[in-house]
């Protein structure tokens, strides 16, 4: 059952099992360009948004409505 798993580590154990697992140790994330790009897409999507929502059509939006045409009565 359960008595024949090891239930505690030693230190060295430990370090061995990280130290281990490691793909890359020389890749570190650049947190500040990310976080300045999630950013900016975020905003940028929002901008999106907001303007889809204010317009009445996508292919109208900003283009001044039709004036209706009037007939000469002869």
């Amino acid at each position: 059952m359960r008595d024949s798993l090891p239930t505690h580590h030693t230190q060295t154990e430990t370090d061995t099992m990280t130290a281990e697992y490691e793909p890359d140790p020389e890749f570190v994330y650049d947190y500040h360009t990310l976080r300045i790009a999630g950013l900016t897409f975020a905003g940028v999507v929002t901008l999106f948004s907001v303007l889809m929502l204010t317009c009445n059509k996508i292919r109208r939006c900003g283009k001044p409505k039709p004036k209706p045409v009037e007939e000469d009565d002869e």
